[in-house]
């Protein structure tokens, strides 16, 4: 019921919004807005200058490796709204600029960092739920600690305002004044909240924010920067909408050589606890696809306190959202947190290649987590990403990774689209240069969909099959086909399961779950049986 009612939000009578739509952007065009960059095209070339004045005008960024601007880009003039995209630029390289309209507004020198290519790295910080700056001393010091943390890029998990309890520009205002000195100086990537009422074109976030190209209906997209493949989803507009362009741009990223990071981020936590619980149905429609396509990393706000979850089915989730909104209790739960606590906070985030440094920073600058990640390459990969009917795909296998570390050979077992049984079930072929398990396997051509594949070892005994999810690569076709959502399959017919959590080899605490028919159990917290050199199995 809570989602049809949040569906039915964004149905209003059309008169109505169309009404209030008008009155809004009417009221909007009479106030300011500072600069905010933002990346809409190529983050590695482009960057994107917005502005808004209260009288039209012809909008100008001068800008260049030093405060000797060298270079002038303009827009269309007339207009309130200035959005002038800078383009050519270097990868990975710091410029000055200075934006100016010719109502006589002028901001001083300001600078940016374009992202860098898959060998460099990437600065950001992690910021979420402002609502306008409700506290603004709060707000403020938050946006004020970001600032002095130097970030290249800010991602945001929504919420900045508060347009939908106070309709109107004032809680958009709000946000502005607690954040001019953050949005002028890095490159910003927001997702919406559902406080920002972001559910028609003309509404003020798609106003503000210039973002990349939205595909499909719920708004989704994605940029990389450095070796991390950034997915921004909206939680509150058509969550099933988005699921088959999900797959799609997830796909594309894990099957990537270049991408080390996949960090999906949104505005409602699939996986909270506290004083404002998860959503179950964020959790049931894109969690899966999580593990799917091995995320790292995903970021959400919405309860206003900070939880990092231990990997569930090998994702790690973090609820940020302690921007300067009213704080919610969190409770810690063992089993299920790593972390939690209630504060103001960001997180910064620091990537050079498979290298991380994840930092929890409190608004007066304590840093109450410090880890160093390492993160080995995807377990698999599939060549070309997204195969073709009647050509050859190769299937690699990372077995060191997994349960299989042991096994030689390792076994592939594949099946195409509802995947009810095995088209292959053989032995994968080990290349001693890349440490890989290979397996060649020409796509039937009356293949609709996909094909699913799992691993398992010489006596059938033991199988990986990715927390029951399976692996799988869709067609070459099926990028953006509405309606034609896979149905992967929770388990392969007819074979035992195995379950980790999380997915590492040799981990003491491991639970591993072994079923021999049936359907597949839920993979355990992190507690049970293991050693280094022995496997136990704890039967249920």
């Amino acid at each position: 019921m809570m989602h049809l009612l949040r569906k039915g939000r964004r149905l209003r009578i059309v008169l109505g919004v169309m009404a209030t739509a008008i009155w809004w952007t009417c009221a909007a065009y009479g106030q300011t807005v500072p600069v905010v960059l933002t990346w809409s095209e190529e983050p590695q070339t482009t960057v994107t200058v917005f502005w808004q004045r209260s009288a039209p005008g012809r909008g100008t960024v001068r800008y260049g490796l030093t405060t000797n601007y060298t270079h002038n880009a303009c827009d269309g003039g007339g207009t309130r709204r200035h959005r002038v995209t800078l383009r050519d630029l270097t990868p990975g390289t710091l410029y000055h600029y200075e934006a100016a309209s010719t109502d006589g507004f002028t901001a001083g020198d300001r600078s940016f960092r374009t992202a860098s290519g898959p060998t460099g790295s990437v600065n950001l910080v992690v910021h979420g739920d402002l609502h306008g700056g409700y506290s603004a001393e709060w707000s403020r010091s938050v946006a004020e600690a970001i600032r002095d943390a130097g970030p290249d890029l800010v991602i945001h998990m929504g919420d900045l305002s508060n347009q939908h309890d106070t309709p109107g520009f004032s809680t958009w205002g709000d946000f502005f004044n607690v954040t001019t000195d953050e949005l002028d100086r890095v490159v910003f990537m927001p997702a919406p909240g559902n406080h920002d009422d972001p559910g028609y074109g003309s509404a003020y976030f798609w106003q503000f924010f210039s973002l990349p190209t939205r595909p499909v209906s719920g708004n989704p997209s994605s940029y990389r920067a450095g070796s991390v493949h950034f997915q921004v989803l909206d939680s509150d507009a058509g969550v099933e909408a988005q699921t088959n362009w999900m797959m799609c741009d997830l796909q594309a990223a894990a099957y990537d050589t270049n991408v080390a990071w996949i960090v999906p981020y949104f505005h409602r936590p699939p996986y909270s606890w506290g004083e404002r619980a998860g959503d179950d149905f964020i959790k049931t429609n894109w969690a899966r696809l999580f593990t799917m396509y091995e995320a790292d990393l995903v970021f959400s706000g919405h309860s206003h306190n900070y939880q990092r979850t231990v990997p569930i089915r090998g994702v790690t989730y973090v609820v940020a959202g302690g921007g300067g909104a009213t704080l919610y209790t969190s409770a810690f739960t063992p089993g299920s947190h790593e972390y939690a606590t209630t504060c103001y906070h960001f997180v910064s985030v620091q990537v050079t290649g498979r290298v991380m440094r994840y930092r929890a920073i409190r608004s007066d600058g304590l840093v109450f987590e410090d880890l160093a990640i390492t993160n080995a390459r995807r377990k698999v990969r599939v060549d070309p990403a997204f195969p073709v009917r009647g050509a050859t795909a190769k299937i690699l296998y990372d077995a060191a990774q997994g349960p299989l570390f042991y096994s030689s050979p390792v076994y592939l077992y594949l099946g195409v689209d509802a995947f009810t049984g095995a088209l292959v079930n053989a032995a994968m072929t080990y290349n001693a240069g890349s440490g890989l398990w290979e397996y060649d396997y020409v796509v039937p051509a009356a293949t609709s969909n996909r094909i699913a594949f799992v691993f398992h070892d010489s006596a059938s005994t033991n199988w990986d099959n990715n927390y029951t999810y399976n692996w799988q690569a869709l067609l070459d076709d099926m990028p953006y086909v509405p309606d034609a959502t896979p149905d992967p399959r929770l388990v392969v017919a007819g074979s035992p399961v195995i379950t980790t959590n999380p997915a590492a080899q040799n981990n003491p605490g491991d639970n591993f779950d072994f079923v021999t028919n049936g359907a597949p159990l839920e993979a355990r917290d992190t507690s049970g049986f293991g050693n280094f050199g022995q496997l136990y199995f704890n039967y249920d």
